[in-house]
């Protein structure tokens, strides 16, 4: 199909636009496989906020993640398709489905959102529940080994900092210790095996917030807080890619409109 400069220039622009478009659905790809594959920050998750379907529900995004990456992927093939050959009738098909797909993702942004409340909501709650009324209680064994995991993996140390456990019934029966040693820095991350860099200078430091060199041998940082700035850090990274997919897939409908218009315009002149 005969094509003036001007319209040329846009196949072009479009095709370099939709290589980027293939390139995100790519990584959302990576998005959905990274979230099924890192089982810490699902278990992490789990018991922090309390919610027996939290595992499952972070599944489901990650499967809505791979689905939209395959989705994303084949709408980048209509996208080559249309642009290479400028086939009005392609490039119609494939600016509607991305006008479709964007109202999808802001639907889906709106959903984040929602998903990222009821997890606040009851993180809170649900870590102070347990730390103080039943770590350490042979009935909630799970519920130990969760706080230990926990406090390991992500060097965290009680809800908002260690002066939590003062207040806890595992200190009644643990009155030589101010925290458990997975509170402590240790030579290695096992929770079920703590050994702390320094287990006396751990828990003298524990309630102190003046101790010199406090941070290098007990984790003075809340759980509550810890987790809510990873939750924070990949939802700001979910975010600002779904926003970039937004400005990128409206530069790629003006782009894909602009090319079937000329190339409307060019079919009577072909058949003459």
């Amino acid at each position: 199909m005969a094509l003036n400069c001007g319209a040329n220039c846009v196949r072009v622009i479009l095709v370099v636009l939709n290589t980027c478009f293939l390139a995100i659905g790519i990584g959302f790809l990576g998005v959905g496989v990274w979230l099924i594959a890192d089982k810490s920050a699902l278990e992490v998750l789990r018991f922090a906020v309390g919610i027996a379907t939290t595992v499952e529900l972070v599944w489901d995004v990650a499967i809505v993640f791979i689905i939209v990456s395959v989705l994303v992927i084949a709408i980048a093939g209509i996208g080559f398709h249309g642009s290479l050959s400028a086939s009005p009738g392609c490039l119609g098909c494939y600016s509607g489905i991305l006008v479709i797909l964007v109202v999808l993702q802001a639907i889906g942004l709106v959903l984040t959102g929602v998903f990222y409340s009821k997890i606040k909501s009851k993180m809170a709650k649900n870590l102070n529940e347990t730390l103080q009324h039943r770590y350490g209680i042979d009935a909630y064994k799970g519920i130990t080994l969760g706080w230990n995991f926990l406090q390991t993996e992500i060097s965290c140390c009680g809800v908002s900092g260690p002066r939590d456990w003062s207040t806890s019934h595992w200190k009644i029966n643990h009155t030589s210790k101010n925290v458990p040693d997975q509170c402590c820095v240790l030579e290695k991350k096992d929770f079920n095996n703590p050994h702390p860099v320094n287990p006396e200078k751990c828990q003298d430091a524990a309630y102190d917030e003046n101790y010199k060199d406090r941070d290098s041998y007990v984790n003075a940082k809340g759980c509550e807080q810890k987790i809510e700035d990873w939750m924070k850090r990949y939802l700001l990274i979910i975010i600002s890619a779904v926003f970039g997919l937004f400005v990128l897939q409206g530069f790629i409908i003006s782009m894909a409109c602009c090319l079937r218009s000329s190339a409307k315009k060019s079919v009577p002149y072909e058949r003459l």
